[in-house]
């Protein structure tokens, strides 16, 4: 099954159960292709726990999909029951599969905190109402010119009225542009899309019809005319300007990014795994990441996620932030450390880890999200020698399970079975993490780069040294 991010919606599914991939119970009435409600969704994946008693044993429902995440966060368990194979958009960009991105932000004065949300997304209505006005089609121009003059570009816009007004701001400027939408006849289409290819048209700009199944790769700038709530969207969309071409060396992405207090906006940073808020200031996403890495490691307490709530920040400005902040404050584990006994240090919103001396080197035990929205345990054994990737070994224990909880409680159970010796190092209520911080500890912190205070307990030294070596380890 071909994009098959849709299989969650109604539709998609009572197909599936006609052609008996799917329980019975999964049949809907539903006449919104996209349509798909939580409780709907809760009833299909109980079904599915024993559908593989009664299935047919002569069929294999296969799914493959550049984009597996729903805007609607509805995971795709309900439908898909394990995940063979992943591989993610950062990892073909730094496979040199896809060119690298180069992201910009245009900042406009438009406000959407008065536009309403609609399963997942802005409502389009709103939405066009606030963003197609004529000083912000002339902020998206003026920003084209200043970083992608001249780069065959593909312009998403709300609808079809803002497509044809941005086009129009274009050619205003002199720019060969022209607009499509699903109104426009095939004729003209495919006469556009020639002359595109052809360079004789600069700017395409449209409405919905470039995200899936196109294959313009002279495209060398994606303009980001739309604000999108939507992970899956925003990466469809970018997706159109990632492809090889001859002479492409990258894709510039420019995202034009309203005042939005009320909404999280998808932005480049978001396809590398980096928060939306984070302005990029013209590198590469790998090298923002990169530095971005080194930030945290230098500052392991820094709470990221709370800062960039409050507002977008670029990492000079985070850098500012950070001298300022208690970043001694520890992040929480929230319900996730209940009733455990071990000292689990957490790295991002959706990933815990245990890490501890093993063998010949160090092992990482972590419990993270995976992308069909159930709980996956893996292990990591980094030798101490180095040897870079190659020396490194790494299995998954389990996966498929329902909750961070649940897991926990396996990965605990792992621990106390096969890693004996690491219960009494790892235990949260061991006497000797109240003592104060050796001075190995100090030292080895002080190499590391971390910021630190000599009067902090081994305790803290410990968690702090993890955070650091998570952080440098992703």
């Amino acid at each position: 099954m071909s994009n098959c991010h849709h299989a969650a919606a109604a539709s998609y599914r009572t197909a599936l159960v006609h052609l008996g991939f799917l329980p019975p119970a999964d049949a809907s009435d539903s006449t919104e292709i996209e349509a798909v409600e939580h409780d709907d969704v809760a009833v299909m994946t109980k079904a599915l726990e024993n559908w593989e008693l009664t299935a047919p044993k002569d069929q294999l429902l296969i799914g493959v999909t550049a984009t597996p995440n729903r805007s609607d966060a509805i995971g795709l368990g309900c439908v898909f029951q394990s995940i063979t194979y992943s591989y993610d958009l950062k990892k073909a960009i730094d496979d040199g599969y896809l060119v690298p991105i180069t992201p910009w932000v245009i900042e406009s004065k438009t406000s959407l905190d008065d536009v309403r949300t609609s399963h997942g997304d802005f409502n389009q209505k709103d939405l066009a109402e606030a963003v197609n006005q004529e000083i912000r089609n002339r902020l998206a121009v003026a920003g084209w010119r200043e970083h992608a003059d001249g780069l065959s570009t593909i312009a998403f816009t709300v609808d079809v009225a803002h497509a044809h007004a941005l086009a129009a701001e274009f050619r205003a400027a002199g720019v060969a542009a022209v607009a499509i939408s699903g109104e426009t006849p095939k004729d003209e289409r495919r006469d556009a899309l020639r002359r595109y290819t052809a360079g004789e048209i600069t700017v395409l700009s449209n409405c919905a019809v470039f995200l899936e199944g196109v294959d313009l790769p002279r495209t060398a700038c994606v303009l980001m005319a739309r604000p999108t709530q939507s992970a899956t969207l925003y990466e469809q969309a970018v997706g159109r300007g990632l492809r090889q071409h001859p002479g492409k060396t990258a894709c510039v992405v420019i995202d034009l990014v309203d005042v939005c207090r009320r909404h999280s906006l998808q932005t480049a940073p978001v396809l590398y795994g980096l928060p939306p808020g984070l302005i990029p200031k013209g590198q590469t996403l790998t090298q923002l990441d990169h530095d971005l890495a080194a930030f945290l490691a230098l500052n392991p307490r820094f709470d990221l996620d709370a800062t960039l709530k409050r507002g977008r920040f670029t990492l000079e400005q985070l850098a500012a932030v950070a001298t300022r902040i208690d970043v001694w404050q520890v992040q929480p584990l929230g319900t996730f450390g209940v009733g455990l006994t071990l000292d689990w240090i957490r790295t991002s919103e959706e990933v815990f880890r245990l890490q501890y001396p093993w063998g010949d080197g160090a092992e990482t035990l972590q419990i993270a999200k995976d992308l069909i929205g159930t709980w996956e345990i893996s292990l990591t054994l980094r030798p101490s020698g180095g040897g870079g990737i190659a020396g490194v070994r790494q299995r998954t224990l389990a996966a498929n399970i329902e909750t961070a909880d649940a897991a926990a409680v396996l990965a605990e159970a792992f621990i106390s079975q096969e890693r004996r010796q690491v219960v009494a190092l790892k235990d949260k209520e061991a006497p000797w993490k109240a003592r104060p911080a050796s001075e190995k500890q100090l030292a080895l912190l002080r190499r590391l780069g971390v910021a630190h205070t000599p009067k902090m307990t081994m305790g803290q030294a410990s968690n702090l040294i993890d955070l650091a070596r998570a952080r440098r380890a992703r």
